[in-house]
């Protein structure tokens, strides 16, 4: 990341470029380079974690018996890591957060970080890896982006909210934006064609 360098901006006055301003505090976040540094930091992260599993000191979850396992979820600016309860996986944990952090550059914001334990996991074994992992510990995650991060079999109930909100979203629409954001066959139910309006629903 030494390589990276701020923007720098002038202006035009009556038809001539003058001034130069350096901001002094890097890239700003809508910077088109922004989300191409970021993917790029993400991947190296998702090497790292890659690698220590193939070397068998980083183990994921699996969620079913036959499944496969899954060691890492990233999205947008959350990472959700899967591993076993043990003071080993934590340590290698707290190493791959380690290098993560001097080679991007970046701070994990551990106050607002979480852990998440499965039931047959002790009071005193949660408190000690959470410590050590400098994270709060949650019974579980209720919803990410609008949506439930844990399902149950009575699906129907659980997503009730979303549909709940689709409807009255839709009722507040004319039928000409309807028809021309919306498509599919109303006997099965319709489907956004833009995500930002999936986003705005949730």
């Amino acid at each position: 990341m030494d390589c990276i360098s701020s923007v720098s901006y002038s202006f035009i006055l009556n038809g001539k470029v003058r001034g130069f301003i350096k901001p002094t505090r890097g890239l700003r976040q809508g910077d088109p380079l922004y989300l191409y540094i970021f993917i790029l930091c993400a991947e190296g992260f998702s090497s790292l974690i890659s690698k220590s599993e193939r070397y068998g000191d980083y183990n994921g979850l699996r969620c079913s018996r036959l499944g496969p396992k899954i060691t890492h979820l990233f999205f947008a600016n959350d990472s959700l890591l899967f591993t076993r309860a043990s003071m080993k996986e934590c340590i290698n944990i707290k190493g791959l957060i380690k290098i993560y952090v001097e080679a991007s550059g970046q701070i994990i914001n551990f106050p607002k970080s979480a852990a998440c334990f499965s039931k047959q996991i002790s009071t005193s074994d949660r408190n000690l890896l959470a410590g050590f992992l400098e994270m709060k510990i949650v019974d579980h995650h209720d919803k990410y982006l609008g949506l439930p991060c844990v399902t149950s079999r009575s699906k129907g109930a659980l997503f009730n909210s979303v549909k709940e909100r689709v409807w009255k979203k839709l009722q507040s629409w004319s039928s000409r934006f309807f028809l021309r954001w919306w498509s599919g066959d109303t006997s099965k139910g319709c489907y956004p064609d833009n995500s930002s309006l999936h986003y705005e629903f949730i």
